[in-house]
């Protein structure tokens, strides 16, 4: 408002001089009741009212450019992590395949038990990620494979029914050649036709996946099997095998953080975690994503899950991950709602 606003009465409210009378003294021209205070009042609510508006407006453009971080740290995570996990469990069909491929062409010792398990065992030394390899005779009965133990030790690895009961020959191979007794030893009889990876090999033609388990040689993994057919034969010759540890991937998804709280899990077809990061934040971000289990099939990067645990209240989503055989595999990815908020309470717009 104007100066000459703030000292300008309406025309009504001015006093007309009386005949005779005196002059109303200046000192004594009345202001509107209440003018100057609700003036000032005005003005303050004004001020509020601005600050508050800006503190809001400041408060939805941090919240907004948080979430908008966080969703492309989603995408982000999320692509890498499908290349290397993809990459993983390719290695098992790709090896596989190969050694079937390698044997109908005559190129491996399918006779000679002692050189195929070398041959394999050379296979296991150039793969870091496999715990096993090895391949089951349908006609003998009989095993051969290599196996690394958990301090890394190469073990070839013979079990045939016709010799000594099937009870495993083993011998420790250095990168070098050098042989010696094995540090670790099986010391119960073999006999892969009661295997249950040998048996689904043979039920399903070309590649599978059996359940994922613990293994004997150490750590949690799962078993990638290709049924061979010789030339001629009208049912498979043998099962080749590949075992695949999981704590590379474990590792990995270890070292993705969205936000200060959020984590990238491994889940099978039904939801069911199978790979978990490691850290204190992940025990609750595993909860998040286990109570969305049964919604998986809808939750995707698109449109998240909204789940409320007694940590809080997370978003999760899944995305699928395409790896060759009959394994159906999800990134599940679970962030903090609290992450997502925190920049607007550290910023101190909102109380």
């Amino acid at each position: 408002m104007s100066a000459t606003e703030q000292h300008s009465a309406p025309a009504e409210a001015m006093p007309r001089p009386v005949a005779g009378a005196a002059p109303a003294h200046r000192a004594g021209r009345a202001f509107p009741i209440g003018l100057r205070p609700t003036l000032l009042s005005a003005i303050v609510g004004l001020v509020l009212l601005s600050s508050a508006a800006i503190g809001v407006c400041a408060a939805l453009l941090t919240l907004s450019s948080t979430r908008a971080m966080i969703r492309m740290a989603e995408k982000g995570a999320v692509g890498v992590a499908t290349d290397a996990v993809q990459n993983f469990f390719n290695d098992g069909p790709e090896i596989t395949t190969d050694l079937a491929a390698a044997a109908r062409r005559g190129l491996l010792s399918l006779d000679d038990p002692h050189l195929l398990a070398g041959q394999l065992a050379e296979r296991l030394r150039v793969h870091p990620e496999l715990s096993w390899i090895g391949y089951g005779d349908v006609a003998s009965g009989r095993y051969v494979g290599a196996a690394r133990w958990v301090d890394g030790e190469i073990v070839e690895y013979v079990a045939d029914p016709a010799v000594d009961g099937s009870l495993p020959q083993q011998t420790a191979v250095a990168a070098d050649g050098t042989e010696s007794p094995p540090k670790f030893r099986e010391t119960a009889p073999y006999f892969v036709a009661a295997r249950p990876w040998f048996k689904e090999g043979l039920a399903h033609s070309g590649l599978h996946w059996t359940a994922f388990e613990k293994f004997v040689t150490g750590g949690y993994g799962i078993t990638c099997t290709t049924a061979f057919t010789a030339h001629g034969a009208t049912s498979p010759t043998g099962v080749f095998h590949v075992d695949l540890r999981l704590e590379r991937i474990a590792e990995f998804l270890s070292g993705i953080r969205i936000g200060d709280h959020g984590a990238v899990f491994l889940v099978d077809r039904e939801g069911n975690r199978v790979v978990s990061p490691k850290g204190a934040h992940v025990a609750a971000a595993a909860l998040a994503v286990d109570s969305a289990a049964t919604a998986h099939a809808e939750a995707s990067m698109a449109a998240p899950q909204l789940v409320s645990t007694r940590n809080g209240s997370y978003e999760v989503a899944f995305s699928p991950i395409s790896v060759e055989g009959d394994l159906a595999l999800r990134l599940a990815v679970a962030v903090d709602h609290g992450d997502i908020t925190a920049e607007v309470y550290r910023e101190g717009l909102v109380d």
